[in-house]
This record gives C-alpha cells, structure tokens and sequence, in this order.
C-alpha cells in the first residue's frame, strides 16, 4: 500500500475529533497516530459494501448482519487530499495557488471519503428469485432490490440501488472545516456471478459494480493566516467502475461474509469561497482509485 492511501485513511478520518482547530501546529505524523486511536469511533468512511452472494433469499426469508469496512484512496485523488492538507498545514492559505490545492483536496476527501466506517443492513427475499435489501454505513444509507437467475450452485444477478448521503453537521472530515454539512444521492448497478456449496456452507461471488453520487452543500472553513471564516459551498459529482469479490463461510443461521471492492472514481465539480464582497470558485477535477475492504456476521431468520 502506498503512502498517500495510508495518510488519505488516518488524517481525513481524524478530523471528526476537534484536536487542531485552535490552529495549533499538529505534524501529520501526530494526526496519523492519534487518527489510529480515534479512528474506529469514526464513520467517515464512504464505502457501501453490498455483503451479500450472488444466490437471493428465498420468499419471506429474511437476514439481518453488522460489521465494519474500510475505504483506502490512491493515485491522483490521494496525492490531492496530501496537497490539500500540506496547504492548509502552511498556515498561509491566502494566494490562489494554496486556496485551489485546499479545494481539490477538500472535494477529493467529501467525495471518497476515506476511512473506516460500520456496516448495518438486513434483507427479505420477494419471491421468484427476487430480493430487497437496506444498508446503513456511517456516511449513507443505501435501498436497493435486484432479481437473479439461478440454479443450486451457480447463480447471476442484476439490480440497482439508490443511496442518500446523510446530513451530519457535526462532521469536521478535512483539515480547516469547522462547521457545516453536505448531503446527497446516488444510483449503483452490480452485476453479479456466483457459486454456493451444498447447504451454503460456502459461497463465492463476484462482479462488475458501477454508479454515481451527487454531493451538495456548505461548510465553514477557517482559511488561516488572519483569514476570517469562509463559508464555502460544494457542488461535485462522482462516477464510479469497478469489480467486487466476496466470500460467505458458515452454518446456518450465522455466517461470515468477507468482501473487497476496487473501484475507479472520477470527481468533478467546483469548491466555492464566499468572502465578504467578493467570490473565489476553484473548479475539482480528480480522478483515482479506492479500494474498500469489508466483513459482517450475518444472521438469517
């Protein structure tokens, strides 16, 4: 793993907890420790793992699980959020060059949003080999239903999701943010091919994954270097592709389901400060990949 997706996990995650916002100098090395110890009380993270096979539920069977994923960012997108952070680490975020590296790095952050986030959700089989399922992870919650073509062993499915991303004005998940919030939605569509042993005692799956997420809204930001508060307004959009791979082991009722995602994200919008008698607009355009690993404990009733 590189460098930029290890310091893209701590520092951005980090910044739910008000450690520097005195603007007292704190070395990144500092944040990525501290962001060790805090991280798991963090549901920053932007993945949405599905955690689920590729074989739907029967009709009326229902299954309900938790647990934890993951987002790492690398390439283009991390090497961002570094200069975003080693902007706003100048203290001096004044001239245009600075304010433009701290609004590339502040879309990247809001749109990947990486770190460590929980998982929650339950599914209900429809019937004819259709299902419909829930998930809530930290920074979104996600709706979607899809139907499969099956036989005992093997199976492939298709279906869509919407997700909404959640108003949290208490976040704080760059370097500088004080206050404010952003919401959104979105749409996935995962393809999926799949393999279970008899009595599901093993399932294995995997897939293609592909979508968009729309991300709005205002936060305060402290610019630094004598610099009143900004409010600084967001319009970005990400489109995403991608491959999914999962493993299911257990007996029912319980079972353990593993699953990793590789995705490519490209990121386009604009970050907005809205000073007094005056407007900078910085427009973003990032591409990068992420790659958010997952596992739950499942439970079928």
């Amino acid at each position: 793993m590189t460098r930029n997706s290890r310091s893209a996990l701590t520092t951005t995650c980090f910044h739910h907890v008000s450690v520097n916002s005195g603007r007292v100098p704190v070395t990144r090395s500092a944040r990525r420790w501290l962001g060790i110890l805090t991280v798991l009380n963090s549901s920053c993270g932007g993945a949405a793992p599905m955690l689920h096979p590729a074989h739907t539920l029967p009709q009326s069977e229902m299954t309900m699980g938790a647990g934890t994923s993951g987002t790492f960012v690398m390439g283009d997108a991390a090497s961002a959020i570094d200069a975003g952070e080693a902007a706003y680490d100048s203290q001096t975020l004044v001239g245009a060059e600075q304010e433009a590296s701290y609004a590339e790095g502040l879309g990247a952050a809001l749109s990947l949003a990486p770190g460590v986030a929980p998982w929650v959700g339950a599914r209900v089989g429809l019937g004819l080999e259709s299902e419909a399922g829930i998930t809530y992870t930290g920074r979104s919650a996600r709706v979607d239903a899809r139907h499969a073509l099956e036989q005992e062993s093997f199976a492939l499915s298709a279906g869509m999701g919407v997700t909404g991303v959640l108003l949290r004005p208490d976040a704080r998940p760059f370097p500088g943010v004080l206050a404010g919030a952003t919401q959104g939605w979105g749409l996935d569509v995962p393809v999926l091919a799949g393999w279970r042993s008899s009595g599901s005692v093993a399932q294995l799956w995997g897939g293609i994954r592909g979508g968009f997420e729309q991300l709005a809204g205002k936060v305060d930001v402290d610019l630094g270097a004598g610099s009143t508060t900004q409010s600084a307004e967001l319009d970005l959009v990400r489109w995403q592709a991608g491959w999914v791979a999962g493993l299911g082991l257990g007996l029912d009722p319980v079972r353990v389901m593993l699953e990793v995602q590789l995705a490519h994200h490209w990121v386009a919008g604009s970050v907005a400060y809205a000073a007094t008698g005056s407007a900078s607009e910085h427009p973003v355009a990032i591409a990068g990949w992420s790659l958010a690993p997952a596992a739950a404990v499942v439970a079928s009733f």
